[in-house]
């Protein structure tokens, strides 16, 4: 017999690569105001509120009454981002896997991470502020724009409230987004108003999730949410109250460095910015996670 026949046996490879788990999700994207493409340092949204109101004409003739709204704007301000994958013209005849297109996609992955960041930040950060003379300011998320966690998850009467904050700031019922924790959904889906069928159509044990708008928002569940100790800031808001602007869209190039004894380089360029144009808009439901 011989005794060392197993030296013999072959170790199984794959020549498929499996991605690890990631936030990849960009819908963060389609519920905010985008402006791409656009050049110079800063990009300005303009605002202007209804704060002007008619005169009532008490004789004939009388002198036209000139109305006087407030104009401003917000400021954005942008980030620059780059990175690079390389791969050596060496290690490339060592492997079955060919990982180019998989650097590929993880920068995909990574842009995504990066705008929902930019957005998330945005929403409670000071936003900048610019004068009719080019100063600028810091407008910040009001108290009266934030609940408090309350030592709870998230609960139906805290979705309730974000809905009557935005309902008494006069913003649409349209476009409303809610953004939520892996936590708070757990939370939320404990709640008898949103899994009861006396209460909704959502279904949402069935499908383990929110799968329809609910309460007038459509809900986005994320893991890169700030949370700070045990605190986590859900977001609420309006699509255009948050926006997104995009000078240079992600570019991903793969090329040989001839510098690198031609090794192989995925490489990743990108810009972006993200400001709240409308604090009325946005609202800070912090839940308690353990």
């Amino acid at each position: 017999m011989a005794e060392t026949v197993d030296i013999a046996f072959p170790h199984g490879y794959s020549a498929e690569i499996t991605r690890l788990y990631a936030a990849m999700d960009d819908k963060v994207r389609d519920a905010v105001r985008v402006k791409s493409g656009t050049t110079g340092k800063t990009y300005h949204f303009e605002r202007l509120a209804d704060d002007a109101a008619f005169a009532t004409i008490s004789s004939r003739h009388a002198p036209t009454f000139i109305m006087n709204p407030t104009h401003s704007r917000r400021r954005v301000s942008f980030t620059d981002k780059a990175g690079a994958y390389v791969l050596d013209r060496h290690d490339s005849y060592k492997m079955l896997i060919q990982p180019k297109n998989d650097y590929a996609q993880n920068h995909a992955s990574a842009w995504k991470r990066f705008i929902n960041d930019l957005v998330f930040t945005a929403a409670t950060a000071s936003a900048v502020t610019v004068l009719a003379d080019d100063t600028t300011g810091t407008a910040a998320l009001g108290a009266g724009q934030q609940i408090a966690a309350g030592a709870v998850g998230l609960t139906f009467e805290k979705v309730l409230q974000a809905s009557r904050i935005l309902n008494e700031n006069n913003v649409p019922q349209s476009e409303r987004y809610f953004a939520i924790s892996p936590q708070g959904l757990e939370d939320l889906l404990q709640e008898t108003e949103v899994t009861s069928s006396d209460f909704n159509q959502l279904m949402a044990l069935k499908s383990g999730t929110l799968t329809g708008p609910y309460m007038g928002f459509s809900w986005i569940m994320t893991t890169q949410l700030t949370k700070a100790s045990t605190t986590r800031s859900c977001l609420a808001w309006h699509k255009n109250s948050l926006g997104l602007v995009v000078p240079m869209e992600l570019e991903i190039h793969i090329d040989q460095r001839a510098d690198l004894n031609n090794a192989w380089q995925a490489n990743a360029l990108l810009a972006a910015g993200a400001v709240r144009i409308q604090e009325e808009g946005v609202i800070q439901v912090d839940i308690t996670e353990v």
